[in-house]
C-alpha cells in the first residue's frame, strides 16, 4: 500500500526539495568501475497541468518509495521539470533517499529534443550499464502533429515574471486535493476550456504575472509528446505566455532526439495518453527494442511507480512491464486510486514492425478503392469499428483512434486480413484490456461533468490504434458555425497523415489515397 511511513516521508521530501545532495556517504554494492545491469531514465516533462495538479510529485514519491526494492545493478535516473528548478536524481541500492545529481540554475524546455538527447547521452556516458530503459512521462496525443513544436518558428512573446514565493507555495499546497479531485480525469483532460474548471481554486499559475490586456484567449491544445508551458505560462491550463500554445515534441523529432544520443534502449514506456498507435510505433521503430504504450487516454494518475521499480522495469521478461502496469488498474487495492478507469495497453517488438507495414502494403492497394486526392469521401467505412476515442469538439477534434485489428478485419477480405494479422500478432508481445474504459470528461457545465465510457470488443482488439482517413477530418480543419464548432487545432488530419512514414510504408499511398 502507498500509505506507509516511507511513502509519506518521501512525498514531503519532494514537496520541500530536500533530497540528498551528496553530503552523506554513499554505499555502493558494486566495486568502482563495474557496470550496472540496467539504468532506466524517467523523463518527467511536468511543466504543465500534470505538474500543477500534483501528479508529478505523487509519481516521484512512488519512485522514492520503490527505491527500497531495487537490487544491486539496478538504477533509476529521474529527470523532473516542474514548478521548481529542473533537476536530475539518481535512485539505487545503497542510498537512503534519491540523490540529487544536478539542479539547473535556469529553466529548461523539456519539450526541446536537444534536452532529451543531452540527458540520454549523460545516461550512456556517466551511468554506464549493460542495458537502458526510457520512461516518457507527460501529456501526449500519439502521431498527431503539434501546432507548436520546438523545431518550428518560435513565438515572439514577452512578459514580466513576478511570481512570489507565496504563489509557488500555494501551488504546492493544492497538489494533494487536486490529485483527489481529478481522479476521473485523463492526462489530456486536465486542460479545461474557459469557465469549466472543477477546482474552485483553479487560477492559473501565472495569474497576476501577465497583463490581462495583452493575453490572448487560450486555444485548444494538441499534444504529440511532452508539454512545456515555460515559467511564465499558465500551468493549470497548459498555455504558454500570452496565450501561445505550449511547446511539444513531434514524434519524428522525438525519434531523432533518441537516435542522436546513440544509446541502445531495451524499452520505451510511454506513461502518457494515446501513444499506442501504429503510426507512432513505426516512427520510433529504431529507437528501442520494445515500446509499451496505451492507445487510449490513460488516467491522470498514470502508473504506480513503486511496483514498476519493483517488478516492471528491471525484469528480463518484457511482458512483466505490461503486467505490472496493467495490474494497477484492476488489482486489489488499485481501483480506489483509478476510479475503475480501465485500461488498454500493448507492447510491441520494434524489429517486427516493418513486416507489419509490408503485409499491409501487399494487401491495401488490392482491396481498397481509390480516394479522391482532396479526401472528400470516407475511406473506408468504419461504422461500428472499435474506437479508442470520440471525434468531438470537446475532445479537441482528435481522431477516433480505431483499433488496428478490428479496422482491418472490417476493411479487408478475410484471407487478406489474416495475413496482416499474422504479422501484427508476431510484433505484439503483450496486450491487455479491461472490458471498458473511461475517456474522461464529456459534459462540462459550471463545473459539472459526466464520464464517457467505451466498451472493448475483447475478442477482436489488438491494443494498437490506427488512423483511418475520414471525410470529417478535412471538414473540421476549418471553423464552421455554430460557435462551438471550432477548427481542429491539428489542421487537416487527412493531409497530415500523408506526411507520416507509415502512410507510404503501409500502402495507403499506393492504394490511391
Amino acid at each position: 500500500m502507498k500509505k506507509t511511513f516511507y511513502y509519506l516521508f518521501s512525498i514531503m521530501a519532494i514537496l520541500l526539495g530536500v533530497f540528498s545532495c551528496g553530503d552523506e556517504p554513499e554505499v555502493s554494492p558494486y566495486p568502482p568501475g563495474s557496470k550496472y545491469k540496467r539504468t532506466v531514465m524517467v523523463y518527467m516533462a511536468a511543466q504543465n497541468s500534470l505538474g500543477a495538479s500534483g501528479f508529478a510529485r505523487q509519481d516521484s514519491a512512488e519512485m522514492a518509495n520503490g527505491m527500497q526494492y531495487l537490487l544491486p545493478g539496478e538504477r533509476v535516473l529521474m529527470f523532473l521539470d516542474d514548478d521548481k528548478a529542473p533537476r536530475l536524481y539518481e535512485l539505487r541500492k545503497g542510498l537512503s533517499a534519491p540523490h540529487l545529481v544536478k539542479q539547473w540554475k535556469e529553466d529548461v524546455n523539456s519539450a526541446d529534443p536537444k534536452n532529451l538527447t543531452e540527458l540520454l547521452t549523460t545516461m550512456r556516458t556517466d551511468f554506464t550499464s549493460e542495458s537502458y530503459g526510457l520512461v516518457l512521462w507527460s501529456h501526449a496525443t500519439g502521431w498527431i502533429p503539434s501546432p507548436r513544436s520546438v523545431s518550428e518558428e518560435k513565438f515572439n512573446v514577452t512578459t514580466t515574471h513576478n511570481t512570489t514565493a507565496g504563489a509557488a507555495e500555494g501551488l504546492a499546497s493544492r497538489a494533494a486535493s487536486s490529485v483527489q479531485n481529478a481522479s476521473l480525469l485523463t492526462r489530456n483532460d486536465l486542460w479545461l476550456p474557459e469557465g469549466s474548471s472543477t477546482n474552485a481554486n483553479a487560477e492559473s499559475y501565472s495569474a497576476g504575472n501577465q497583463s490581462t490586456a495583452s493575453r490572448k484567449k487560450p486555444a485548444f491544445s494538441a499534444k504529440s509528446y511532452g508539454m512545456d508551458v515555460g515559467k511564465n505560462g499558465n500551468w493549470e491550463r497548459d498555455v504558454a505566455a500570452l496565450g501561445a500554445p505550449a511547446e511539444e515534441i513531434n514524434i519524428d523529432d522525438l525519434s531523432k532526439a533518441i537516435a542522436a544520443a546513440n544509446i541502445p534502449l531495451r524499452f520505451i514506456h510511454m506513461d502518457c495518453c494515446l501513444m499506442g498507435d501504429i503510426q507512432a510505433f513505426y516512427a520510433l521503430r529504431h529507437a528501442a527494442d520494445y515500446i509499451a504504450a496505451s492507445p487510449i487516454e490513460i488516467s491522470a494518475i498514470g502508473g504506480f511507480y513503486t511496483d514498476m521499480l519493483r517488478w516492471g522495469y528491471f525484469s528480463e521478461e518484457i511482458k512483466d512491464l505490461g503486467i505490472t502496469y496493467s495490474n494497477y488498474y484492476v488489482g486489489k487495492g488499485s481501483q480506489p486510486y483509478t476510479d475503475n478507469f480501465g485500461l488498454v495497453f500493448a507492447i510491441v517488438r520494434t524489429d517486427k514492425l516493418q513486416a507489419v507495414a509490408d503485409a499491409m502494403a501487399a494487401e491495401l492497394p488490392q482491396h481498397l478503392p481509390a480516394l479522391k486526392a482532396d479526401g472528400s469521401k470516407n475511406f473506408p467505412d468504419m461504422t461500428d469499428t472499435q474506437t479508442y476515442g470520440r471525434y468531438t469538439s470537446n475532445k479537441f477534434w482528435r481522431p477516433h483512434y480505431y483499433d488496428m485489428n478490428d479496422a482491418l478485419r472490417r476493411a479487408l477480405p478475410t484471407d487478406s486480413w489474416q495475413r496482416v494479422k499474422q504479422a501484427l500478432d508476431a510484433a505484439t508481445v503483450y496486450k491487455f484490456t479491461t472490458p471498458r474504459f473511461m475517456t474522461g470528461l464529456t459534459v462540462l457545465y459550471q463545473g459539472n461533468y459526466t464520464a464517457d465510457v467505451i466498451a472493448v470488443d475483447e475478442a477482436n482488439f489488438c491494443g494498437i490504434s490506427m488512423f483511418v482517413p475520414q471525410e470529417a477530418y478535412t471538414i473540421h480543419a476549418v471553423s464552421n458555425p455554430p460557435y462551438w464548432n471550432r477548427a481542429c487545432p491539428h489542421g487537416d488530419l487527412n493531409k497530415e497523415f500523408r506526411k507520416t512514414e507509415w502512410y507510404t510504408a503501409a500502402g495507403w499511398k499506393a492504394a490511391g489515397w
